[in-house]
């Protein structure tokens, strides 16, 4: 990937469904590797309360 690609979701699948297990958030400029930390429990909690408060549902 080239340079922009932060922020990117890093998908897996579990059973039929993708399910988003990190975001690339580091690597360096010469663009020979990507990491992004794993996101786990706490980042679904956020999420579910960010999409319940300002998510319309």
């Amino acid at each position: 990937m080239t340079g922009g690609s932060s922020g990117d979701g890093w998908f897996r699948m579990v059973g039929t469904e993708p399910r988003l297990v990190s975001n690339t958030s580091i690597g360096p400029a010469g663009n020979t590797w990507l990491a992004g930390s794993r996101l786990g429990d706490t980042a679904r909690a956020l999420y579910d309360e960010m999409s319940s408060a300002y998510g319309g549902r």
